[in-house]
């Protein structure tokens, strides 16, 4: 496995800590198309990582990629993600820009990280007629 395939699937599995914030709905009215579906998932992944639902998470969430990289490292997605979902009280977070690019999208999201804004953004791919979590930027300093 190459670094940046490790790397994405380290993040995968710690992407419910980076998104941990206040309460909250993802809004999901003002986009449109493609873009409204990307910020879709990222409203189903919220509502079941927010309800602790680690086999939704990994079953409907997130790519195949990254739970074959997790995999890989001899633990089971619903078993890294229940390790995560372990830290987090609430997810909450706001989808402020939705690019999609053929089968592959990036948001642009906004949420708390140690009780201050942060912005990051989740990156997605498109499988069958779906679009699924693949990974997410390097994250907010926690200074």
């Amino acid at each position: 496995m190459r670094t940046s395939q490790l790397r994405a699937v380290l993040l995968a599995t710690a992407l419910p800590i980076a998104l941990a914030g206040c309460a909250g709905a993802v809004s999901t009215g003002s986009f449109k198309g493609e873009a409204h579906q990307v910020a879709e998932r990222i409203a189903s992944f919220q509502k079941d990582a927010g309800e602790g639902d680690q086999r939704k998470v990994c079953a409907d969430d997130l790519a195949a990629t990254l739970r074959e990289g997790i995999a890989r490292f001899g633990r089971s997605c619903e078993e890294a993600v229940k390790e995560q979902l372990k830290a987090v009280e609430e997810i909450a977070m706001t989808v402020k820009a939705v690019q999609v690019s053929g089968t592959r999208a990036r948001a642009k999201v906004e949420s708390a990280y140690w009780g201050k804004a942060c912005t990051n953004e989740l990156y997605l791919v498109k499988e069958g007629s779906q679009w699924r979590i693949s990974g997410i930027g390097p994250g907010c300093p926690r200074s």
